[in-house]
């Protein structure tokens, strides 16, 4: 999205949006799944309000950020549509640190002992 001012096509602003759109669903949907997989099941609960409050933070950034003052004008609009790149390039280098959920283990691993540990 951030690029549509540069290749003067409108067009790649629905695409982006598209995009993101998608990948925020998805985001929204996997990631308490995913928490809740690979969480001991004392610290569910924290886990679970842990990842609210950062999407409410996450909300919140992005509001403030979008003022006119700062990004959100006929100059810097094109950066701050292409801050979510960052975002997502810094989330792709995390991914790989993520531990494989105890599901994963027994279901596609058949790893039944890893699945154990991984839970306990």
């Amino acid at each position: 999205m951030a690029l549509s001012e540069t290749a003067e096509a409108w067009e790649l602003l629905f695409v982006g949006r598209a995009v993101i759109g998608l990948a925020t669903g998805w985001g929204l949907s996997l990631a308490p799944t995913y928490i809740m997989e690979i969480c001991q099941p004392h610290m569910k609960g924290a886990a679970g309000q842990t990842n609210q409050l950062s999407q409410s933070f996450a909300i919140l950034l992005s509001q403030v950020i979008g003022y006119e003052e700062l990004l959100g004008n006929e100059k810097y609009w094109n950066y701050l549509l292409g801050f979510p790149v960052i975002l997502f390039g810094l989330q792709m280098v995390l991914f790989v640190l993520c531990p494989e959920s105890p599901r994963y283990l027994l279901l596609k691993k058949e790893d039944e002992e890893g699945a154990r540990k991984g839970n306990t």
